[in-house]
């Protein structure tokens, strides 16, 4: 008999928890019962060997279990040129904000304030079919993204700019747009001309957390004017998200900014967790984790927030956590993001890369664009980058679920995009499951 090699093991008193990370599902089981399953199965009892092999913990052989797992392999890792192509395009880094943690503030920007200039984007449409028919992505489905800096600044090349990336886009392509959401009423003409964009606003608490971590260059307090400009977008029917970017000091008060978002009566009771999400702010460029944040965040988050089925993005333990808890299969992957291959960022002379956060470094840019609009481009190096080609994995339960970690958190602590970063994810994956089963 052949035992499933990715289960996860987290053992409680007599007992231990078995997570199965294929077939879903958590299950507490005697912790003698658990040594014979990982030493000798067949001596196992008969109706524990009926379940295992029910919950594909435990196959007849080897061939069986991996028949199943390339099944799902050859979903996920061939994805690449079934989706559409995400295009970022990066229409200035100025900012009329001033974030303490914007890891854009961290890089050596070297154009300044200048903005993409619009004979670059009439051709914006040619430049993406250049892009999809590269890689081979699916043609004319493209979501766009519209990223700064801030792209929405009351300025009037970006408001030109703005609106003919819309008019050109839509309704073909679903369109992002990530704004901090202070200018927006000066965009309220041309958003009123366009239907069903999503639009991403940054709030990090209520209007005294807000006020102090994310305040208007110049003009301080930002929380009343934001609130009033998503007042009128939410009357124009366009779908807004909020981003809550999470650290040690504004964490605890997410319920107030959630009553606080009440109180302005831009959603329902119970519409307002659809729009919200928690993004925990992380440090790609030290290997350094604080564990001790993500314990208390999860603690606050499972006292407090699940209840809401409220969204967490940038701790990938508890994500899947949560869904292994769910009977969720969770898909192997040996990518750890669409970085490495379902992205472009345009930047605001033409240079094109492949994360965000490093977008100002000219390490991750694999081509250009030139003004008539022709792009000259090469292949994304990070795609070489798989969990199965790193030795410090190779005998690791997770490592379909972390994928080896971030590649540029990987190129800044090391030197090398190929390098496994952990990121706390065993002892943070455990704490979440525990947590689920309220033993913590």
């Amino acid at each position: 008999m052949f035992v499933n090699p990715f289960l996860v093991k987290i053992y409680k008193g007599n007992e231990t928890i078995l997570v199965s990370l294929l077939g879903g599902g958590i299950q507490l089981i005697p912790s003698e019962i658990s040594q014979v399953l990982f030493t000798n199965p067949s001596l196992l009892p008969e109706r524990y060997i009926t379940h295992f092999k029910d919950s594909e913990i435990l196959f007849d052989n080897s061939d069986r279990f991996y028949n199943i797992f390339n099944s799902f392999k050859n979903k996920s890792f061939t994805k690449t040129e079934l989706e559409p192509l995400n295009v970022i395009f990066t229409l200035t880094y100025s900012c009329n904000f001033s974030c303490s943690y914007c890891f854009q503030l961290r890089q050596k920007n070297p154009i300044g304030d200048k903005i993409i200039s619009f004979d670059f984007i009439e051709n914006a449409k040619e430049i993406v079919s250049q892009l999809e028919a590269f890689g081979n992505y699916p043609k004319g489905l493209s979501k766009i993204y519209l990223y700064g800096g801030e792209p929405l600044r009351n300025e009037p090349h970006l408001l030109k700019i703005v609106d003919k990336l819309l008019d050109t886009f839509t309704p073909s392509n679903q369109i992002f747009i990530t704004t901090n959401g202070y200018d927006l009423n000066h965009y309220k003409p041309i958003l009123e001309r366009y239907s069903n964009l999503n639009i991403q606003v940054t709030i990090d608490g209520p209007k005294f957390i807000q006020d102090k971590k994310r305040r208007a260059k110049d003009k301080g307090s930002s929380f009343d004017k934001i609130l009033s400009n998503l007042k009128f977008v939410k009357s124009l029917n366009h779908n807004i998200m909020i981003r809550i970017n999470v650290g040690e000091d504004n964490y605890l008060y997410i319920l107030d900014l959630m009553n606080e978002l009440r109180d302005y009566n831009i959603f329902t009771d119970e519409d307002l967790p659809k729009h919200i999400y928690l993004a925990p702010v992380t440090n790609r460029e030290s290997e350094e984790i604080n564990i001790a944040f993500y314990k208390a965040f999860i603690d606050y988050y499972f006292e407090y927030l699940f209840r809401y089925k409220i969204r967490v993005s940038n701790i990938r333990p508890l994500d899947y956590a949560i869904k292994v808890a769910e009977g969720e299969t969770i898909t192997p992957s040996k990518f750890y993001c669409d970085a490495i291959y379902g992205k472009y960022i345009i930047d605001p002379i033409g240079n094109i890369g492949i994360c965000e956060e490093a977008v100002l470094n000219e390490n991750q840019f694999v081509g250009n664009i030139d003004k008539e609009g022709k792009v000259a481009i090469k292949e994304n190096p990070w795609k070489d980058r798989t969990v199965e080609d790193m030795s410090e994995c190779i005998n690791c339960e997770y490592r379909y679920m972390c994928s080896g970690g971030c590649p540029w958190k990987a190129s800044n602590c090391t030197r090398n995009y190929k390098s496994a970063m952990c990121d706390g994810f065993k002892e943070i994956f455990e704490y979440s499951i525990l947590k689920l089963l309220g033993e913590k």
